[in-house]
């Protein structure tokens, strides 16, 4: 016998629908999640937080503020981009395709290290514990490359790695370095675990879900965060067996995102008609509740290509331990008090 169609219920009236602030909401998260961009799978590490002090890389120059304005700010002129990784005394490395520099809080000149060869896609970290060791998880190739002190030869301009291993497990994989200064990766839906030095291991399978784009660690040294490509944000606990704890739903996808302690922040873009419209920080607790949202654009009316350019520039960092967020846009950076989102000092 033939077979009925399937009925499909009918479609809501527009007349019945208009301005319907829950209709209006649901038709604007879904532009959100429709947006033509990607999560930064890696941020672009030009924003770090060292102690007091805030080093952002703003054009061809490295911008190191003292957040609590009892000292002025430094710039150092540096060859082209550098991404900024703090290291455990309180200085920054920043590595750049033509060089690498330890920049110090104090204003003192760069000093120039032998140079650091990082793939785009690389992780890179300051250890935890060691100012003179580096670790770097090509998640492309596969490996493990760690970096100790050495002195300058003669024959060559190169930090090379005193430590390689070869983890194919953890290829493509998405990563943070958890509080105890050890690592944890997301890869082929399972959760690794490893110290510096040392070979990861999988502490089970996760749930079902969309991708992870990225991995944040939590207050604990036991637990993380996924952050998930429809903004479900999921806190973890490594048993094993690895549980989740609490589910987050943000109801847009961001563009990058930072959490510490009880703070979220978060880059959204909204559109208009499939073309980015704006661009915005939204800082939330871990309950999802709003505490302030802020516009990284200025006035004008060219909102289109101001939106896209942003899109490129924008990153956004929270301080491990103070109530400082930090935010970078193409106009310069500032940082913004984490729960009243007053400024607390800016630079360009």
């Amino acid at each position: 016998m033939p077979q009925r169609p399937p009925q499909m219920a009918p479609a809501p009236s527009a007349s019945s629908d208009a301005g319907n602030p829950w209709v209006e909401r649901q038709i604007a998260d879904l532009r959100d999640r429709t947006l033509k961009f990607a999560p930064l799978d890696a941020p672009p590490l030009r924003l770090a937080f060292a102690g007091d002090r805030l080093f952002a890389m703003l054009g061809s120059e490295i911008l190191v503020l003292d957040v609590t304005g009892k000292s002025d700010s430094v710039r150092h002129a540096v060859d082209g981009p550098h991404q900024l990784i703090p290291l455990a005394d309180g200085n920054v490395l920043a590595l750049g395709i033509k060089s690498t520099l330890k920049i110090r809080p104090n204003g003192k000149a760069p000093e120039s290290l032998n140079r650091v060869m990082v793939m785009p896609e690389s992780l890179v970290y300051g250890s935890a514990s060691d100012a003179s060791r580096l670790d770097i998880l090509d998640v492309i190739a596969g490996q493990l490359l760690g970096y100790g002190p050495r002195e300058k030869p003669s024959f060559s301009s190169l930090w090379l790695p005193d430590v390689t291993y070869d983890v194919p497990e953890l290829k493509n994989a998405h990563c943070a370095q958890l509080l105890d200064g050890t690592y944890a990766c997301f890869a082929n839906n399972q959760l690794w675990h490893f110290a510096a030095r040392s070979r990861p291991k999988s502490l089970g399978k996760f749930g079902v879900g969309l991708p992870v784009w990225h991995v944040l660690a939590a207050a604990r040294a036991d637990q993380l965060w996924l952050a998930r490509r429809d903004g479900q944000l999921e806190k973890w606990w490594f048993g094993p067996p690895p549980k989740r704890l609490s589910t987050l739903q943000l109801p847009w996808t961001p563009l990058d995102i930072s959490l510490r302690g009880d703070t979220i922040a978060v880059i959204r873009v909204v559109q208009e008609r499939a073309r980015p419209k704006e661009v915005t920080l939204v800082v939330l607790d871990l309950e999802g509740h709003t505490r302030f949202e802020r516009s990284l654009m200025p006035s004008t009316d060219d909102s289109v290509n101001l939106a896209e350019r942003e899109i490129r520039e924008a990153e956004v960092i929270v301080h491990p331990k103070r109530p400082w967020i930090a935010v970078r846009t193409s106009q310069g950076v500032r940082v913004l008090h984490a729960q009243t989102g007053e400024t607390v000092i800016e630079g360009k």
